[in-house]
């Protein structure tokens, strides 16, 4: 069981890394973000904040308080969503991982986000 409550502090930790990574690669990230309806001051920390967090988490360190961080960042993140998917215009595109994904925002994105936190809480259990 502790090597199942690892892999799932792994995988939503590196998740995390891995979108912090590539929204600082992005030319675009700022502006995704901004028309996201993210002010840029907001939006400026958020790539060093994921890899932090998706580091801490991943190897376990500051327990519980890097999960309970965790899941308070993507719940927000996913209210960005969800506001944005609400417009009377098409939504813009996610950002989430940077350039990589250039999909409008959806429902996709909010059931991966429920499936990282499920994942963050697990880890948090060990």
């Amino acid at each position: 069981m502790d090597v199942l409550i690892a892999l799932a502090g792994v995988l939503a930790g590196g998740t995390l890394i891995v979108a912090g990574v590539l929204k600082l690669s992005s030319p675009n990230w700022l502006a995704d973000a901004s028309a996201l309806g993210v002010g840029r001051r907001l939006a400026q920390p958020v790539p060093f904040v994921e890899i932090t967090l998706g580091a801490l988490v991943a190897v376990g360190l500051a327990n519980p308080w890097s999960q309970i961080a965790m899941v308070t960042l993507i719940l927000g993140f996913s209210l960005v969503i969800l506001r944005a998917m609400g417009r009377d215009e098409a939504p813009p595109v996610c950002a989430c991982f940077g350039s990589f994904d250039r999909r409008p925002v959806g429902v996709g994105h909010l059931a991966r986000n429920a499936l990282l936190i499920a994942l963050t809480v697990a880890a948090a259990t060990g």
